[in-house]
């Protein structure tokens, strides 16, 4: 179902503007449902945005790529699939394969050990 607030007619927190809207670089590069929240992942930027389908409340989550060991810049991800707990970003220019665990909200590198 769609939801009952119109997206145009939100408005971003005034405390995000300078995250969110500071370059003219790529924001967001996937978005995805998990059955309550509308995500919208990072692309070049280390913000990702998750709008709740009903109530329309917005929150920032932040993916630390230092500390991830992600070199960031332009088109760092592309699209994002979604397994129902986990989003996979899928590496363009990334050197390294990042999740969002949107249990706990939180970016992770995938390990292979």
């Amino acid at each position: 179902n769609a939801p009952s607030f119109a997206i145009s007619g939100l408005s971003w927190p005034p405390e995000w503007e300078s995250e969110l809207f500071q370059t003219t670089t790529i924001k967001f590069n996937a978005g995805f449902y998990d059955g309550n929240y509308v995500w919208m992942t990072v692309g070049a930027h280390n913000v990702s945005l998750r709008l709740h389908a009903s109530t329309g409340e917005m929150r920032m989550v932040v993916c630390e790529f230092g500390a991830l060991g992600v070199t960031p810049g332009p088109q760092t991800f592309g699209t994002a699939a979604f397994d129902g707990r986990y989003a996979w970003l899928a590496p363009r220019k990334a050197n390294r394969m990042v999740y969002l665990d949107t249990f706990s909200e939180t970016y992770n590198v995938l390990s292979n050990n």
